[in-house]
């Protein structure tokens, strides 16, 4: 290519760390547990207890992954907020991953 071109290739945090849409737990333990601690790190906005970093910790897992997760979750809400501010599409090969709002489910009757 004759330019210098940078393509942004924007994929939700789902996509981009092991969080399975499907909510069904991985058979490696290891994995689930990253998903986990992730996925609290997101909820809780930051504010995993100690009981919460020491059962990651204790998957094999270092006080520097808990700081990569921080830094990757910082990087994907940047990302995200900017391309949502200036309308990046999403490229055609990364299209089959776009998040889609789901369908709300009907509330229950009793």
């Amino acid at each position: 290519n004759d330019t210098a071109t940078t393509e942004i290739y924007t994929l939700s945090l789902h996509d981009a760390l092991p969080i399975s849409r499907s909510g069904l737990p991985y058979a490696d333990p290891r994995l689930e547990t990253l998903r986990d601690f992730t996925r609290q790190m997101v909820v809780k906005r930051g504010k995993v207890s100690p009981a919460e970093v020491d059962a990651f910790l204790a998957a094999d897992f270092s006080r520097q992954n808990v700081l990569e997760i921080v830094t990757f979750i910082a990087h994907k809400v940047l990302s995200n907020y900017a391309n949502h501010f200036v309308g990046t599409p999403v490229d055609k090969t990364f299209e089959r991953f776009a998040w889609q709002k789901p369908d709300k489910q009907p509330a229950p009757t009793t």
